[in-house]
């Protein structure tokens, strides 16, 4: 089977069958009481299922070790990472080591996912982060950094000349984007374990308050929202990180909903975080994700934001509770849409999506003159609208496209306008018009 054969949703569901028939045949196995010998099957299974997860032809290789920075500090052993190209071969072992830039992806496998489990997982991938240096970056890095802080920001990415101007959150959540493009996606497997989607929640939540200082004289390094997994996966939920590698929101009056959960079947989480590093890296075809017409569904669960107090800048953690009933509903993908647009919105953007540069509106005749004719009284409230749609930024007095293909339509009278770079808004109108 290649991946390559399926789209991501129908590849997720075969892929969580042939999991769950591996694990039935490995319950025959359960007279078997040596640790070593039990983790080496689950972390087998974990190779098994990448293996059939990624794409022939790019280099990739699945590989268990280590990681190793050029000044030769290492990472923590490493259950599972998913590499390009050839490592070094520890002597007499079937383990390898990976220079950090070659690790695409690293999973930490847990036969049995526990709060202790998630303690232990956590500091295991951060010992990942500790050894990832900085490098020059590859045009990759930029492509995905930029399309993280659009989606959560809704701006353009900053120059560097420019940060120093940003508002905190702004400043801070850009250099943490531009390091999550660097660093490998980190993802916590447990396979047993948690039986409620509330406790799971908890788990995290807990080890978290735990190490989180409330003095401003004292500070704890580790566990802002850089260090947080990009996914960690516990029978059938998902803790979801919302880095924008791919899930995010919007920020909402400085708050960053940076990690959200699920009770979907978490293989197809699974398969967005490394498909997504994949499509980066490898300049991959947007249809590997299918028609891509369905919006997933989640329950908010962590919130942040940066404060600063006494000179000293951290995080802030909000925590969502839900009750248990409501966790334990089924989540129903929603159809996804484009943006509806008034007319006035609709010329603006039509006009950007033609001349493809920005345009003026501050002290510009021509643009009030149109727009009066529309009823618009107000420019910058207009603009200021027009910005929360996710299809355009201002800046200095200017608008321009926040999207880099822009689809436009009008069907039954209603105007639209939405992202086309994977040709999902021209599906989307061929299946509406």
């Amino acid at each position: 089977m290649k991946a390559e054969q399926q789209e991501i949703s129908s590849l997720s569901d075969l892929l969580r069958e042939f999991r769950d028939k591996e694990l039935e045949l490995m319950k025959g196995y359960g007279v078997i009481k040596h640790p070593g010998l039990i983790g080496g099957m689950y972390e087998g299974l974990t190779k098994k299922v990448l293996e059939k997860s990624v794409f022939d032809g790019l280099g990739l290789k699945v590989a268990a070790g280590i990681i190793r920075n050029k000044k030769g500090d290492f990472s923590g052993e490493i259950d599972c990472m998913l590499v390009v190209g050839d490592g070094e071969m520890l002597p007499n072992s079937d383990k390898y080591i990976y220079e950090s830039d070659k690790v695409v992806a690293v999973i930490q496998v847990k036969k049995n996912l526990y709060s202790k489990d998630v303690k232990d997982s956590y500091e295991n991938l951060k010992s990942v982060i500790d050894v990832t240096e900085e490098r020059d970056g590859e045009e990759f890095h930029g492509r995905l950094t930029r399309d993280a802080y659009r989606s959560i920001v809704m701006k353009e990415l900053p120059s560097r000349e420019e940060l120093g101007s940003l508002p905190l959150h702004e400043n801070l959540l850009y250099h943490i984007l531009l390091l999550e493009a660097f660093y490998p996606a980190r993802i916590v497997w447990g396979y047993n374990g948690f039986k409620s989607h509330k406790h799971f929640r908890d788990s995290l939540v807990d080890y978290l308050a735990s190490n989180i200082s409330s003095s401003p004289d004292q500070i704890i390094n580790g566990y802002g929202p850089l260090n947080l997994p990009s996914l960690i996966m516990c029978e059938d939920y998902s803790l979801i990180k919302c880095n924008g590698m791919p899930f995010s929101f919007a920020l909402e009056n400085g708050w960053w909903s940076v990690m959200v959960s699920s009770n979907r079947n978490p293989v197809y989480f699974f398969l967005e975080v490394i498909w997504t590093r994949l499509q980066y890296m490898f300049k991959l075809s947007a249809d590997i994700f299918g028609e891509d017409l369905e919006v997933d569904q989640v329950f908010f669960y962590l919130g942040c934001r940066p404060v600063e107090k006494e000179g000293r800048s951290g995080w802030e953690y909000f925590y969502i509770p839900i009750p248990d009933k409501q966790l334990e509903e089924v989540l129903l993908v929603k159809d996804w849409e484009p943006v509806e647009l008034n007319k006035a919105q609709f010329i603006v953007v039509n006009a950007l999506c033609h001349v493809r540069k920005e345009i003026s509106y501050e002290e510009n005749e021509e643009f009030s003159r149109v727009l009066m004719k529309e009823g618009v009284d107000n420019i910058y409230t207009f603009v200021d609208d027009l910005c929360k749609t996710g299809l355009v930024y201002s800046k200095a007095g200017k608008i321009g496209l926040l999207i880099d293909s822009c689809g436009i339509a009008s069907i039954g009278g209603k105007m639209y306008a939405g992202e086309n770079k994977s040709g999902r808004f021209s599906r989307w109108v061929m299946k509406n018009y």
